[in-house]
């Protein structure tokens, strides 16, 4: 297997500053999704990470704020074709026209799922948390009010353990983990983590070691 495929096939990097605890995209946009054992990069980002939507007839976009039972709808990427979804009290695994008709069922209101447009994408390709992000804010050292999305799942796609390291600390490091590299940009107005650019497409997969590139 190449360092293109596999996500346990590191890039030449330095020293080993953690470890991937979890991996996971977020197909649907607002929608709930389960961490996954790898994670497949490209130049845009996740692939397969919050490209679709949930669009009224009218063609507006609903969100997790607009409409908080999307969070309870699963979304799984398809690599061919759209996100399949299990919506509670409907149905398991669909996509397509099922998937609409679930969702219409569920919300209550004729909605579809669609591409979203690049203008509804992330401000960075790639989010990542720390593990030691998380376990301050379980200890209350963040502010829930100052904090958009949840405290302890922020929807981030990757999940990292490093130890000794601030979020803070991350700004500007590129980061070589599995067969890609990050490079960090800044952190999010009102959330937990960094957000990331994508310097080299890859694999990334649960326990691949974080090194500095």
């Amino acid at each position: 297997m190449t360092s293109e495929t596999s996500g346990t096939s590191s890039v030449a990097a330095g020293r080993v500053v953690g470890h991937v605890v979890v991996t996971q995209a977020f197909p649907v946009k607002g929608a709930g999704a389960r961490p996954a054992e790898s994670i497949r990069l490209d130049a845009d980002g996740v692939v397969g990470d919050r490209r679709s939507a949930v669009l009224t007839d009218a063609g507006d976009l609903l969100t997790a704020d607009t409409e908080p039972r999307l969070r309870d709808v699963l979304a799984v990427p398809a690599y061919d074709g759209d996100p399949l979804l299990t919506v509670p009290a409907g149905a398991v695994g669909v996509r397509g026209e099922a998937a609409d008709a679930a969702l219409t069922a569920f919300l209550g209101r004729p909605v579809h799922v669609a591409p979203a447009a690049p203008a509804r994408t992330l401000d960075a390709p790639v989010h990542l948390v720390t593990r030691q992000a998380l376990d301050a804010a379980a200890r209350g050292e963040h502010d829930a009010a100052d904090c958009a999305c949840s405290l302890s799942e922020p929807r981030a796609n990757l999940v990292l353990d490093l130890p000794g390291l601030r979020e803070e600390h991350l700004l500007g490091r590129r980061l070589a983990i599995g067969s890609a590299v990050l490079r960090v940009l800044r952190r999010p107005g009102h959330c937990l983590g960094v957000y990331a650019d994508v310097e080299r497409p890859g694999v990334i997969t649960t326990d691949d070691e974080v090194r500095d590139a």
